[in-house]
Parts: C-alpha cells; structure tokens; sequence
C-alpha cells in the first residue's frame, strides 16, 4: 500500500530529521536546589523560558548528584516548568559515582508528570576502551523508555561513535574568553559548548551568532565557574539572544570585556541550519502533496463506471463465405481492428465485410460495446466459434 509507506515516511521524518533542525538551542544545567515556596530559587530559570517559549531548550536536571532518593518538592516543581514549543529535559547521571544504572532507573520510576525525556551523562571520558562501557548506558537508558540522550566529556571529542549513540554531546566546556568557534569539529548539530565565567555585563550575539552559523545544536553562557550551581546573572539576556538569533548576525568575536570586536575571518557564514531546515521542509511539503494526488487518482480510478474501465471487443455472430472455405487459422493474436485491405458495409446492426473470395458478416451494436471479458485470443483457450452459413 502506497498510503501507509508514504505516511510512515513522513513520520519517520518528523521523529529524526525536524528535531535536528531547530538551530541553536539553550542548554541549561539547572542544578540548584528549588526550595521555598512555589519553587522560589527557580523563578528566573520560569520566567527565561516563558519569554522565549520558541527557543529551543535542553533542561537538565539534578536533584542530588544524579536522582538521589525521593523528592518530592523536587519532582513537583520540575512539573512546573513553563512549557516551551521544543523543550527536552534530561536527568543528570554521574557516570563516575558507581551507580549508573541504579540511577536510571530511578528517574525512571518517577511520575510521569515528572519524569524527565532523557538522560545526560556528565563526566565521559571519550576514549575507545571505555566506548562500550557507555553504550551499554545508553542502551539501559534507551530500554527503559529515555528517547534523548546527553554525553558531557567536556572535551572535542574525536571518535565518532560516541556521536553516533547520542543526541546531543558536550564538546567544550572552559572559559568564555578562551573559546573560538572554530575548534569545533565534526556534526555541529549534535554538539553544544558551555561557556563559564563570561563577561557579567555586554552583550553576547557575536558568539552566539558564529555557533548559530556553524549549525551548532546549543549553547550555555554562564557568569559564574564550573563548580558553581548558581545560575548566570546574565540568564534572561542570554536566552533572547540566542531565542532571536537569525543565523546572519554579527561577525565579531567577544573579549573578556564582554564587548564586540571586529573578526573579518569569521567570514558571512550561511546560517546552516536554517537552510537544511527550509529545504528538509520543502521535501516534506513536496512528499504530502504527492501522497494527496496519488490517493485522489486512486480513488477516482476506482469509482469510475465499469464500462469505463475495460477494453472493448468484437462479437463475431456469424460467418458467411460465397464458397466453403477452411477457416482453421492461428490465434495467437488479438483481433483488435479489421485488415487494412477489408471493405466493410454498415446496415443495421450488421456489418459485411468482403475479402477476395470470402465474405464475411458480424454482427454487433453500432454502439460501442464494452465488456470484462477478455479479448478473443488472448485469454480465452480457444478462438470463438464461426458458423459457416453453407
């Protein structure tokens, strides 16, 4: 069946291929307790989301080094998150503290209200001995129904197979005036950088701008260290920019003073994303309007009157020579029209038709005929019958 095929195409690309496209994302390592009342500690991290709702959000949670035991208030002010258009919130999980797959299943247990979409994995070191040790997380994670996963090495990461088992991996992690964009390597979309100790005042759109030129999935700039659980001072203004970055901004570089400078060798990058999402949405569009004509073909075709689908015949009736002739002769073909050389006289419903010493009458309605049956001499195991009038 075309319908379901094409449908499971569409599906299939909605689940893989649009969650790629969304441009810079904004990670968020939201690792500070929520206490007080109404989740107060979290009350810029609510107020950020609901002003850029159209962003794209990477929330991941930890609630004590991993899931730690049950926590109420935890688990309920994680359900007050404002909703988003795109937002993935993942579970923090220490792969050094032991208790891997122990955690997992922990966050797993949670209500669903609660229970977060994936699983980040801090503490990674990307190295081939310890390739398989993380994969058989991952596929814990994954059976255990975590559509999302998150790997922190912190580091470029030069294998690519830990690319291949995530969906998103943290290859940079150090301080904001000492990263440059182009020590990115490899699938942009499926990386993200954490920028520490950024400049607390400023404006931070040319960076933002070069990785949302590069296609890079997402990016956090924090005010503080690394060791710190404190959120940036900067949160609301950096979730803007990156919410209304367009991918052609600026071509600057930020110094350590937070202001923009010149970078002619940063070149006018095509916003990369934005243009493998536009065309990706262009073959989606394409694809439905391909499966509507076919589907209206199909059914036009089968409503239409039999007598319109089928291919008409001849009926002979009868023969009638002016002298006995053998009429044993191969059918091997179908007849389709006369012989050019037949002369033919209408009269009624009769038709005579004369060959050099031979002549024949058929007889059939002057209105075309139709019917289902197959012509003569093609399905038919042997020829009709011919009556000889002698």
């Amino acid at each position: 069946m075309c319908w379901p095929r094409c449908a499971l195409c569409i599906l299939l690309i909605q689940l893989f291929v649009v969650p790629c496209i969304h441009g810079l994302g904004i990670l968020l390592p939201l690792y500070i307790y929520p206490n007080g009342t109404n989740c107060a500690a979290w009350s810029p991290v609510f107020d950020a989301i609901s002003a850029n709702s159209n962003a794209q959000w990477y929330i991941i949670i930890n609630p004590d080094t991993g899931p730690g035991p049950t926590d109420e208030l935890y688990e309920t002010c994680v359900t007050e998150i404002p909703a988003s258009a795109n937002q993935i919130i993942m579970g923090f999980v220490d792969t050094t503290a032991g208790n891997v797959l122990g955690d997992i299943d922990t966050y797993a247990g949670w209500p669903a209200s609660s229970r977060p979409h994936g699983i980040f994995f801090a503490k990674i070191s990307a190295t081939a001995s310890q390739l398989s040790t993380y994969q058989s997380y991952v596929s814990h994670a994954r059976s255990q129904g975590f559509g999302f996963i998150g790997l922190d090495p912190g580091e470029t990461v030069t294998d690519t197979s830990y690319f291949s088992m995530a969906n998103l991996t943290n290859t940079y992690e150090d301080s904001y005036a000492s990263f440059n964009p182009a020590s990115l390597t490899g699938t942009m979309s499926q990386q993200s950088v954490i920028l520490v100790n950024s400049p607390t005042t400023g404006t931070y759109t040319a960076v933002i701008s070069q990785l949302e030129n590069l296609g890079v999935g997402a990016v956090y700039i924090s005010t503080v260290a690394d060791t710190s659980q404190a959120l940036p001072a900067q949160l609301s203004e950096f979730a803007s920019e990156v919410a209304s970055a367009k991918g052609g901004g600026s071509t600057g570089s930020n110094d350590s003073s937070g202001t923009t400078t010149s970078n002619p060798a940063a070149g006018n990058k095509p916003p990369i994303a934005a243009i493998v999402g536009a065309v990706i949405g262009v073959l989606i569009i394409l694809l439905i309007f391909l499966v509507i004509f076919l589907r209206l073909r199909r059914r036009r075709s089968a409503s239409a009157p039999e007598a319109d689908r089928v291919v008409p015949f001849i009926e002979v009736r009868n023969l009638d020579a002016a002298e006995p002739v053998a009429l044993s002769r191969s059918w091997n073909t179908d007849i389709k029209v006369p012989p050019p050389a037949l002369k033919a006289s209408t009269s009624a419903d009769n038709t005579t038709m004369a060959y050099p010493n031979l002549s024949v009458r058929v007889s059939y309605p002057t209105t075309l005929r139709l019917s289902g049956a197959p012509t003569y001499g093609s399905a038919w195991g042997s020829p009709p019958s011919y009556h000889n009038d002698d």
